[in-house]
């Protein structure tokens, strides 16, 4: 990874590596003390060797594991001191066998220097002292079994000697002598171990004998509980970083533009940004109209303009122009609503389906502000919902107003102008996806038809649907709409769903015009916006109208020459501080108000 490439992943995990510092934090904090004091150890180092050839006895690690037996460490806290604790000598020494070279060494902590010496001299001399009485008593163990072995063949070997010596010898002479002479072999061999047993054994010698400790070094800069929390709070740091760099290599979902473009297989037309944490769910469908100067106003506009300037290969070929008046199923004249009599539709409309992967990436959202970001540029435009799995959960007063459905099922005797309803956004109606009887798929004519016929109603239409991998009803849309967008809500869709897009999509041959990012951080540049939407402008007063005659008299000659010419206007200033308020003069007679 490129190290630019980090700070996407800090910004993303950025609450593991503070999680992780603040335990450290925390449990450095509960289990030390506000600060160290200085400790010294001292280490005897002893020799351990064997006596003879019997080496086997000759084991430093043996020696070792004596050091901490609770006899020798009681018999070394006698010694040290009478109020001494065993349990804490305990705690206070150490001790390593190096059998290659035969050493142990007994390591003692203290905050006193000579105290640590005292402390591994006396454990040392208690080991030794331990051990030599073991080996005295196994020595005087043996040579007693060995002289009662010696004193029993003895016997026998005289008994046999005088058996053997009568005259006349006894029968079984023969096997006597060799009895005698196997005693006397056994009775060589006991006395050869009692000589072996004299002559080996463990000798202890003691290398270095400390007469004070020396200061334990410790790690820079841990002294302080301060000092130590934070070495902590940076070794969790670099943990917590390399935790959260193993999580996002571990994470298929997509959080890039880069990404969305290489697995979905299209370009990125547009981005859309998050939605600021205080706007309610329900005022985001229509946030263009209802909060137009703010940055995800802006970047729904931006998509708007992406899908105008682009130039797609796959556009329908244009259709004979509508007479004014028309009525029926695509009377052009009766879709454009109020105030449209005798506009001419030229072309078929421009058909745009927006899908997503899945549910929950702000399909619905993005095809209302996108329909509103089309309405304020002056097109009219209709909303198709053709989300058939979700028509149960609408709301609203539409909710149970005849749509889709009932237009599918009535194959070709409702028109769909009847089913369109005015929104709150100017140059925007809609079509609900209605409560009938979901009808069968596979029916390409009337759905061919009810596109048909939507695209004589307005100048763009918006395809609202279900999820594309839910629903088989958006690949057979998919082949008849002039541009297919794909959203990407970044950090929910992962690579598998943008793969199984990229192939349905292309499988079917849908005019797949792009992809949008849905929930992309705002850039630097969303400032600007919110500058503007905050501010509470006071709303404008309408003007008063001020009687000729008034004016005349207030103003005097040079009012009757400015109510000649044009009526006048008058500036009364407010006593509050806000703008001032403008009164229209009116003529003599003229009963219109204010224009």
């Amino acid at each position: 990874m490129e190290p630019l490439e980090y700070l996407p992943v800090l910004r993303r995990r950025w609450w593991i590596i503070v999680g992780l510092v603040v335990a450290a934090v925390a449990i450095v904090y509960a289990v030390t003390p506000g600060r160290l004091v200085d400790e010294y150890q001292a280490t005897n180092v002893l020799l351990v060797e064997a006596v003879g050839d019997n080496s086997a006895d000759a084991n430093p690690q043996v020696v070792a594991l004596w050091a901490k037996e609770n006899e020798v460490l009681t018999r070394a806290a006698a010694e040290i001191s009478s109020t001494m604790d065993p349990t804490r000598l305990d705690r206070d020494i150490t001790a390593r066998a190096d059998r290659n070279v035969g050493t142990v060494a007994i390591t003692a902590t203290d905050i006193n220097a000579e105290r640590a010496a005292l402390k591994a001299n006396t454990v040392a001399d208690a080991t030794v002292a331990y051990l030599t009485e073991q080996e005295t008593q196994r020595r005087e163990a043996e040579q007693a079994e060995l002289a009662a072995d010696e004193a029993d063949l003895r016997a026998r070997i005289s008994q046999l000697d005088a058996t053997i010596g009568t005259f006349p010898p006894p029968p079984d002479v023969d096997t006597q002598t060799a009895e005698r002479d196997a005693l006397i072999r056994q009775l060589g061999t006991v006395l050869e171990a009692q000589d072996d047993t004299t002559a080996t054994g463990v000798r202890y010698t003691t290398i270095d004998a400390p007469e004070r400790g020396t200061k334990e070094q410790r790690f820079l800069g841990t002294r302080t509980r301060g000092q130590r929390m934070l070495v902590a709070a940076g070794v969790a740091a670099i943990l917590g970083f390399g935790l959260a760099l193993l999580l996002d290599r571990s994470d298929t979902r997509i959080r890039s533009r880069r990404e969305a473009e290489e697995h979905f297989g299209l370009p990125v037309i547009a981005e859309v940004v998050k939605f600021p944490f205080w706007l309610r769910r329900a005022r985001r469908r229509m946030v263009v109209d209802e909060q137009p100067d703010t940055a995800v106003s802006e970047s729904y506009r931006t998509v708007r303009s992406a899908l105008m300037l682009l130039d797609r290969a796959g556009a329908r070929p244009p259709r004979e122009p509508v007479e004014p008046g028309e009525s029926g199923a695509g009377g052009a004249a009766e879709a454009a609503g109020p105030g449209s009599a005798g506009v001419d539709v030229q072309d078929w409309a421009e058909i745009i389906m927006i899908v997503s992967p899945d549910r929950g990436d702000g399909k619905t959202t993005t095809v209302g502000n996108v329909a509103a970001a089309f309405g304020e540029s002056g097109r009219r435009v209709l909303m198709l919902n053709v989300d058939l799995q979700r028509r149960a959960r609408r709301r609203g007063k539409h909710r149970r107003a005849p749509g889709i459905t009932e237009y599918l099922a009535s194959d070709g005797t409702i028109a769909l102008d009847s089913l369109a309803f005015d929104t709150k956004v100017e140059n925007v109606r809609a079509i609900g996806a209605g409560h009938a009887a979901r009808p069968p798929g596979g029916q390409l004519e009337a759905q061919q038809r009810l596109l048909d016929e939507a695209s004589r109603l307005a100048d763009v239409v918006v395809v609202d649907t279900a999820p594309l991998l839910a629903s088989s009803l958006n690949r057979e849309l998919a082949t008849m709409v002039d541009g297919v967008v794909v959203l990407c809500r970044i950090g929910k869709t992962t690579v598998a769903q943008a793969e199984k897009c990229a192939a349905l999509l292309d499988q079917v041959g849908a005019p797949a015009v792009g992809v949008v990012l849905v929930g992309v951080a705002a850039p630097a540049g969303s400032a600007y916006f919110s500058y503007h939407s905050i501010r509470r402008e006071r709303p404008s007063s309408p003007p008063r109208v001020v009687p000729a005659a008034t004016a005349e008299a207030a103003a005097g000659p040079v009012a009757d020459e400015a109510a000649s010419a044009a009526p006048a206007v008058q500036v009364e200033h407010g006593t509050n501080g806000h703008a001032p308020t403008p009164e229209v003069v009116a003529a003599p007679g003229d009963e219109s108000g204010p224009t």
